[in-house]
C-alpha cells in the first residue's frame, strides 16, 4: 500500500540489509533546473546559474570559479562554496555538465560502499 504522504513521484523499494531484516526504502527523482543567463544593467550575460539536486551554481563571465549554495534558482539559498574551480569555456551547457558531475561526486563520498 502507498503512503497517502508521499508526492506521486516518489517510488518505495523493499531492501534486505545485511542483517537480513527488510527495509523500505524511498527514492525520488533529481530536481534541476536549466541554466539561465543573469544579465547586466547593460543587457549583457554577466553570469550563469542553473541547479542541480538542489545545489545552486553561478558562474561569473571570465571566472575560473564557481560559487555553490543549497536551494533554488529563484527561491531561498544557502551559500556553501565560493570557489570551486572550473576549467571549462563559459557556456551554459559546461555548467549544467560541470553540475551534474560535481554532485554527483561531492554525493557519492555519502554513500555507504
Amino acid at each position: 500500500m502507498r503512503p497517502q504522504f508521499l508526492p506521486p513521484d516518489v517510488t518505495a523499494r523493499a531492501v534486505t540489509g545485511r542483517d537480513g531484516g527488510t527495509h523500505t526504502i524511498y527514492t525520488a527523482p533529481i530536481r534541476s533546473e536549466a541554466p539561465v543567463r543573469i544579465t547586466g544593467r547593460d543587457g549583457r550575460a554577466d553570469a550563469l546559474a542553473c541547479m542541480y539536486d538542489h545545489f545552486v551554481f553561478h558562474w561569473r563571465r571570465h571566472s575560473r570559479h564557481v560559487t555553490v549554495s543549497h536551494g533554488t534558482l529563484a527561491g531561498p539559498r544557502m551559500a556553501l562554496w565560493d570557489d570551486i574551480a572550473i576549467e571549462h569555456e563559459w557556456s551554459p551547457e559546461n555548467l549544467a555538465t560541470f553540475a551534474r558531475t560535481w554532485t554527483r561526486e561531492h554525493t557519492g563520498r555519502f554513500r555507504r560502499p
